[in-house]
């Protein structure tokens, strides 16, 4: 095959999967996790889905809910301040920024997994060809997260 020719094939997968967003667990993804397989198999790889759980709503909700828990925390604060005094403003105010840090922490690294709310199902593409195995991964979703406010 000419280098040219897999030049061409390369952009054409790349433009087709650069039309639209593909959420996770979306029909766009889908679709676009076939168009890879296709191309992997063509190249010679045995393709196969892993299928996982996860949930959408840190996606969807988790940017908001922190933006209004920051909101909230620089108002106490305020208040706090003018009420009690600088010094008590500056307590509680470390102790909302700790607790919205460990909080954060600990949404990234277990709520997409764990979380029990908007739980929806996706599939991973695993390519493996030749001896020894290579063994291809990368996200087919385009994004993770929703941004509820941009439609």
């Amino acid at each position: 095959m000419a280098d040219a020719e897999v030049i061409q094939r390369a952009k054409t997968l790349l433009d087709r999967l650069a039309e639209r967003p593909r959420f996770a667990g979306s029909p766009d993804e889908t679709k676009a996790r076939e168009m890879c397989r296709q191309e992997l198999e063509r190249a010679g790889f045995t393709c196969a889905e892993r299928p996982f759980e996860y949930s959408q709503w840190p996606g969807l909700w988790g940017q908001p809910v922190a933006a209004a828990f920051q909101a909230a925390t620089i108002l106490v604060v305020a208040r706090t301040a003018v009420h009690q005094g600088p010094l008590a403003a500056l307590i509680i105010g470390a102790a909302l920024v700790t607790a919205l840090t460990l909080a954060s922490a600990d949404a990234r690294r277990r709520w997409t997994t764990q979380f029990p709310f908007q739980r929806a199902t996706s599939a991973n593409l695993e390519a493996r060809r030749g001896n020894p195995n290579v063994w291809l991964v990368a996200h087919i979703d385009s994004k993770s997260c929703r941004c509820w406010f941009a439609y």
